[in-house]
């Protein structure tokens, strides 16, 4: 086999298994909030059916629409200026490069920081968990889900402020709202960059044509 076709393969298989990893893993978040929010498993079944059924044939027409309107989406070396970012391409590029090349194309500073902090992270989650099975409450509460600090840390935090502060003056609403709210900020940002796309497109999108970089990160929108 060729180069590029170890790479495809390399590419497909890490794909399928990546893929299949994250829809268990939120799934499995999915039917958590659920239970937090006293909602039936069974219930929860069929909206999960419901969601999926559609999907299945709106994927591929978003992907098109996308690759349409971003065409550097396609093109992982235009990854740092595309407003439209698939850092998750360039991942798996350089991923698939590195396991077929004889020199690994990676930094070294970058895979001693790797191996760094994920014995670190290891390290936090067996304190975590060494407090909680001996009751040390206080090293329990203080010590940082790492998997939270993977994430968006910014955004969670700004989050959690907001939602403590709406737990203390407004509790009856914040029982009834807070969770509906964060799903309806989470899934109208992959909304919006469905309206963005399309008057990308129809050109009228900003800053390129008529419309605005204000509120914007760095005018990256």
């Amino acid at each position: 086999m060729s180069v590029p076709d170890i790479m495809l393969s390399n590419l497909a298989a890490g794909t399928l298994t990546a893929a299949g990893s994250q829809q268990v893993a939120e799934m499995v978040t999915d039917f958590k909030i659920g239970f937090f929010l006293g909602t039936p498993p069974r219930l929860q079944w069929y909206a999960q059916i419901l969601g999926c059924l559609p999907a299945i044939f709106l994927s591929p027409g978003l992907f098109i629409l996308v690759s349409k309107a971003y065409e550097c989406v396609l093109d992982p070396s235009q990854a740092a200026t595309c407003p439209f970012t698939a850092p998750a391409v360039s991942l798996w590029t350089v991923l698939a490069t590195a396991v077929v090349e004889p020199k690994l194309p990676i930094p070294q500073s970058s895979w001693i920081f790797s191996i760094g902090i994920s014995v670190f992270s290891i390290a936090v989650h067996l304190l975590r968990n060494w407090a909680r099975e001996n009751n040390y409450r206080k090293i329990y509460n203080f010590t940082p889900n790492m998997v939270m600090v993977a994430l968006s840390l910014i955004a969670l935090v700004i989050g959690g402020i907001i939602a403590l502060v709406w737990l203390r003056k407004w509790p009856a609403s914040h029982a009834l709202y807070l969770f509906p709210v964060a799903a309806g900020m989470i899934a109208g940002e992959s909304i919006g960059g469905i309206f963005n796309a399309i008057l990308t497109l129809a050109k009228v999108s900003g800053p390129t044509y008529y419309g605005t970089t204000i509120g914007c990160p760095a005018g990256m929108c």
